[in-house]
C-alpha cells in the first residue's frame, strides 16, 4: 500500500513538473513561404478569396486526402465563402475566417488549427509578368501543454503545408493561363449542404 502511495506521489510530481516546464516553453511560432508566379492578380484573387476554392490547393484540406472529412462554409452575402470549418479523421478539426481581402494586394485571416490560433496574410507583389504570392502565418498554442511541448514539430508542419500549397496554386493559376486550345486540368469539386464532398472532376 506504501508503495502504491508513493508511486502516485512520483507521478504526480512528474506531470506537476512537466506541466510547469512547459510554461517556460515557447508558445507562439511565424512561418513563411513565397512563390513566383506566372499570372496576374485578377487570376490568383477568386482562388484566395473564396474560401470554397482552397480545395483545389491547400493541400491540409483536400478532400480526397481524408474522404470522412466535412466542410461548412458561410459567406457575406456575396458568392465568395468567407468563413470555413472542417472535421476529418486525418485533417483533424479547425476553421478558416477571412477578416480583409484586396483583389490586388490579398488576403489577412485568422483561425483555429486544433488547440492552436492562427493568424495569417496571403500578400501579392506584382513583378514584371509574375506576382510573387507570400504565405505568412504566426500562431499561439496558448496554456495547452502538448501543443506547446509540439511546438517544433507544428512549426515544421505549417512549414511544409504553406509551401506545398503555394506550389500547387502556383500549378493551378499557371493553367488557367493556358494558350487557346489547351485542355484545362485543375479539379472542380462539388460540395452538399452537409459540407461532404460529392465529386471532383478535371476542367
Amino acid at each position: 500500500m506504501k508503495v502504491a502511495k508513493a508511486l502516485l506521489v512520483l507521478i504526480a510530481a512528474a506531470v506537476l513538473l512537466v506541466g510547469a516546464g512547459a510554461l517556460w516553453l515557447p508558445k507562439t511560432w511565424r512561418v513563411q513561404s513565397s512563390v513566383a508566379i506566372r499570372t496576374n492578380t485578377s487570376t490568383l484573387a477568386p482562388y484566395v478569396s473564396d474560401l470554397r476554392q482552397w480545395h483545389g490547393w491547400a493541400v491540409w484540406i483536400d478532400p480526397l486526402r481524408d474522404p470522412s472529412a466535412k466542410f461548412d462554409f458561410q459567406g457575406d452575402g456575396s458568392a465568395a465563402a468567407k468563413q470555413m470549418r472542417w472535421r476529418g479523421k486525418r485533417i483533424g478539426e479547425g476553421s478558416l475566417e477571412l477578416v480583409a481581402a484586396d483583389r490586388d494586394r490579398g488576403i489577412r485571416y485568422r483561425g483555429t488549427v486544433g488547440a492552436c490560433v492562427t493568424r495569417g496574410t496571403i500578400s501579392f507583389a506584382p513583378e514584371g509578368q509574375t506576382v510573387r504570392v507570400t504565405w505568412t502565418e504566426a500562431g499561439d498554442a496558448g496554456y495547452h501543454l502538448v501543443a506547446r511541448l509540439r511546438l517544433s514539430a507544428i512549426r515544421s508542419r505549417e512549414q511544409a503545408r504553406l509551401a506545398g500549397s503555394l506550389e500547387r496554386l502556383k500549378d493551378l493559376a499557371q493553367q488557367t493561363l493556358r494558350p487557346p486550345g489547351r485542355a484545362p486540368t485543375h479539379e472542380v469539386m462539388k460540395f452538399d449542404s452537409h459540407g461532404n464532398l460529392q465529386s471532383a472532376r478535371a476542367q
